[in-house]
């Protein structure tokens, strides 16, 4: 899991800031899962067989793990 949260383990096209920050919009679209949230963050993951749909650049070929700022997150309820 520490691997593949460092930025220069993602996909091309995200991994660097500056390459990702034009690309901001484009993570709505990721298929993410919150694994875990502690004090004012949240533990994402982004599975890469979820996305294997995603733009070229962003598509991650294995699964990726991002710390974001709770307050950053928006997590829809799943289908019940």
């Amino acid at each position: 899991m520490v691997f593949r949260s460092h930025d220069r383990n993602w996909p091309e096209g995200i991994d660097t800031f500056e390459k990702r920050y034009p690309k901001l919009k484009l993570f709505r679209k990721y298929k993410a899962f919150r694994l875990a949230r502690w004090a004012d963050k949240v533990l994402v993951v982004i599975p890469a067989e979820a996305n294997r749909k995603a733009p070229v650049g962003i598509r991650p070929l294995i699964d990726v793990y991002m710390v974001f700022y709770a307050e950053a997150v928006q997590v829809k309820e799943g289908k019940k």
